[in-house]
């Protein structure tokens, strides 16, 4: 449990908290709370807690792709940006092709093969639009050039792990 964490649950510190669990979305609280409507309150604290976590992780994602020129206005933006959201919270890049879109594609009700090209083509619109230092300058690498243009897994590996090595999701809770 972080300090962060342990000043939020200060107000319940004549209660023994044994363990706190989250995955992402929901919180349950393992405790000897007496009362149950303090152990509730304790729940919606961890709970608005992870929310903030998860604004700010949805906002550092936006931020970069909009520095990739990426408009939020195609369907490969909102793909992209779930898509990321979803390794960085697993914290492991797994397959693409078996994982990752048909994970997207059940989210959004379409097919993989339809969030494999909405991605290829929000790739395609950014390249077009974005010089290649902006790229190299985001990622810290000089690799990208007029003639390279990143597949749609690297771009995505090149997002999480800049994601994760920032520590976004440290900071966030922090």
């Amino acid at each position: 449990m972080t300090d962060k964490l342990r000043d939020i649950l200060s107000e319940f510190e004549e209660f023994d908290i044994i363990g706190i669990t989250g995955n992402g979305k929901t919180v349950s609280i393992s405790s000897e709370f007496p009362d149950l409507d303090i152990k509730k309150r304790a729940a919606a604290i961890l709970q608005e807690f992870l929310n903030n976590k998860e604004r700010i992780l949805d906002k550092h994602i936006s931020d970069i792709l909009r520095i990739l020129s990426i408009p939020p206005n195609i369907k490969g933006y909102g793909f992209l940006r779930y898509g990321i959201r979803t390794i960085v919270i697993a914290g492991t890049i797994t397959s693409m092709t078996k994982e990752v879109y048909p994970g997207i594609a059940r989210h959004y009700k379409v097919t993989a093969s339809q969030v494999e090209r909405a991605i290829r083509h929000a790739i395609e619109v950014s390249w077009s639009r974005i010089k290649p230092e902006t790229a190299n300058n985001l990622f810290g690498m000089n690799t990208f050039d007029r003639n390279y243009k990143p597949t749609n897994s690297e771009l995505i590996a090149l997002i999480v792990d800049k994601i994760l090595v920032e520590g976004i999701i440290d900071k966030a809770i922090s």
